[in-house]
């Protein structure tokens, strides 16, 4: 039976994801199996497609492995794994900078709305309450 998935559950299944080799197909299911193999989530599709953030990693991933891997040279096995280690950085770097854009372009509609109804900044960066202040309303 499927879990709720926790934010350390998405962070291992993106990563997953981003190391994804260019000459492996690449499905759900198949994302599915490995997970289950590797890091011991038992989820499905519909389940995954839930989270924006796996649901942008498998778009880019799919595109990235529609096209292979790039030629390689041959050279030492210490090249293979650099380019690999390369490869997973390079996924990983677009996947950050989509999830920086989508954070970026919500922080700005929040402002927007809060601007609405009178909310100043200046309240809003007003510094969270001690563990002791929250601790005595209770």
């Amino acid at each position: 039976m499927a879990k709720h998935l926790t934010d350390d559950d998405i962070h291992n299944i993106v990563s997953t994801i981003d190391a994804w080799s260019h000459n492996d197909k690449f499905t759900w299911g198949r994302l599915c199996e490995r997970l289950e193999s590797h890091c011991e989530i038992i989820t499905n599709r519909q389940t995954l497609q839930r989270f924006s953030r796996v649901k942008d990693a498998f778009d880019l991933c799919k595109v990235r492995t529609k096209f292979g891997a790039p030629k390689k040279k041959k050279g030492a096995s210490s090249l293979a794994y650099a380019q690999k280690r390369i490869e997973t950085l390079e996924a990983e770097n677009g996947r950050l900078r989509r999830e920086n854009d989508n954070l970026l372009h919500q922080f700005v509609t929040w402002q927007y709305n809060l601007d609405g109804l009178n909310i100043s900044i200046k309240r809003l960066n007003r510094s969270l309450p001690s563990r002791d202040d929250r601790n005595e309303s209770d």
